[in-house]
């Protein structure tokens, strides 16, 4: 999102990336016309280092009958393998490559989307491997009754390259809108109360009746995601505002991170670097309302209690564990992401006293073992709904060490892949009575149905096993004949976790 509004210098990304999501929206709607059992297509970005230039960042578009792109994409016609005569393409799903008609989004390779979209590429696409091995997902457009909608899905894989290219992003000053004493009294209701809708009905109203165009914001936000005059609105009013609103947390927060929900700066990716930074952020407004915060390896820490509304942070170490621990007043943290790698790492994740709130708790890096058998010590251990780890190591090993934890309901064990980019792959988790779900946790070649076929081949006996929907993966009964031979397993696809 960008701020039209304002003069960042910086409107050739920010241009770039519009221009290509109004592409992505107008072939969406060619196709679901001309295609109408497709219900989603995916934008999907590459660099490439074995090329006619040696940067070139491509664009490619993917098809679905889901409500979720099935990725990676692979069938007979893009894969590159030794065994392609064995690849079998996914009915519903389809590529340039294996069907006509998907259209194409006219970028210039060589120019502009280099500046536009490398950041959210890894750094091993090549011209020797496969689709799947190259792209990753940027966004996708669905239908949402008569309108188009386009999100972007994408993590920053080269958070340094975004902070680059809008530097000027975070010079911008922030509206005056929370200096009427009304309006900041209700805003931090919003805060305060960050799944009621009420207080932000109220502030909406508030704001429409002084011109405000936040109060617009919210309403269009709030009235759903159906109307395709709201989507539209909404959207405009973003690219207009979006950078004033969320000043000044542009010097930590890449502006094409930030996610509005409900009228509000809701979710972001941090990537702290500098002192200069840090002290401009501190006690920003903007914190308040966010609930989810994803934090950038060797980000520094950029916790404040600012923020009220934090329910997701992670993942992190080092001085934000001490911070977390030396807070004045708890926090409402309710999912916490940990990178243990020095025994003091252990010892402070274990000491801290200020997590009344927290239920799901995530562990990776060197000592995640020692961790875990430290874990009972912990205050707030007897809170936790749901432990997840980090590791290589075979599910049926952590299904033993839920049984010593016992009275934990849910141990989770996620696989995690650093090759071509690092990302997380398919989780295993066992739960009450012997209970196991399955679902995947991230973008990457590794998590494709084939490699999901070999993880079940190594499971424990399970009392039951179901296939739990995440942002990364909805199941079909397609997939689980395709997994299992017979849909005879549970599909709790609505269960989005």
């Amino acid at each position: 999102m960008s701020d039209a509004s304002d003069d960042t210098g910086d409107e050739n990304v920010d241009e770039v990336r519009t221009e290509a999501l109004d592409q992505l929206r107008i072939e969406a709607a060619k196709l679901f016309a001309e295609k109408p059992q497709y219900r989603t297509l995916m934008m999907a970005v590459a660099q490439y280092w074995c090329d006619e230039a040696d940067d070139a960042v491509h664009v490619s578009l993917y098809a679905s009958e889901r409500e979720l792109p099935l990725w990676p994409h692979r069938c007979a016609e893009s894969y590159y393998g030794d065994d392609e005569d064995e690849v079998e393409n996914v009915p519903g799903e389809a590529c340039g490559d294996c069907e006509s008609g998907l259209g194409y989004l006219d970028v210039d390779d060589n120019g502009s989307a280099i500046a536009g979209f490398e950041a959210y590429c890894h750094e091993a696409g090549s011209q020797e491997e496969d689709s799947a091995s190259n792209y990753l997902p940027y966004a996708v457009a669905r239908r949402r009754g008569d309108a188009i909608e386009i999100e972007v899905i994408a993590r920053l894989q080269r958070p340094e390259a975004e902070h680059y290219a809008h530097a000027l992003h975070a010079e911008v000053e922030p509206d005056d809108t929370w200096l009427d004493p009304r309006a900041r009294e209700l805003f931090e209701l919003v805060c305060a109360t960050p799944a009621d809708d009420s207080p932000r009905r109220v502030l909406a109203d508030y704001l429409l009746e002084r011109d405000n165009p936040r109060g617009e914001l919210i309403a269009v936000s709030l009235e759903g995601a159906h109307n395709a005059d709201a989507i539209t609105k909404r959207d405009d009013l973003l690219a207009a505002h979006a950078v004033r609103w969320m000043a000044p947390l542009a010097h930590v927060m890449p502006v094409s991170t930030a996610r509005f929900e409900r009228g509000f700066l809701a979710s972001g990716e941090v990537h702290a670097h500098d002192d200069y930074s840090i002290a401009a952020v501190r006690g920003a407004l903007a914190w308040g309302t966010v609930e989810s915060l994803y934090v950038h390896a060797n980000s520094r820490c950029v916790l404040d209690p600012a923020m009220r509304a934090l329910r997701e942070l992670g993942p992190i170490d080092g001085d934000w564990l001490a911070d977390l621990a030396s807070a004045t007043a708890p926090w409402a943290i309710e999912a916490l992401d940990v990178i243990l790698t020095t025994p003091q790492d252990v010892t402070a994740l274990g000491a801290i006293t200020t997590l009344p709130r927290l239920r799901r708790l995530t562990l990776r890096g060197k000592r995640v073992a020692e961790a875990v058998a430290q874990l009972p010590h912990a205050r707030w251990c007897s809170q936790l709904e749901r432990l997840t780890v980090i590791d290589d190591g075979s599910p049926a090993t952590w299904y033993a060490r839920h049984r010593e934890l016992a009275p934990l309901p849910w141990l989770a064990v996620v696989a995690r892949h650093d090759d071509p980019c690092e990302a997380l792959g398919w989780e295993v988790a066992f739960g009450p009575g012997g209970a196991c779900e399955i679902a995947l946790r991230g973008w990457h070649p590794q998590g494709s149905l084939d490699r999901l076929a070999d993880v079940l081949r190594t499971l424990p006996p399970t009392s039951s096993l179901a296939f739990v929907a995440s942002r990364h993966w909805s199941p079909t009964a397609a997939d689980l004949e395709r997994l299992l031979g017979s849909p005879d397993v549970d599909d709790d696809s609505d269960d989005v976790n």
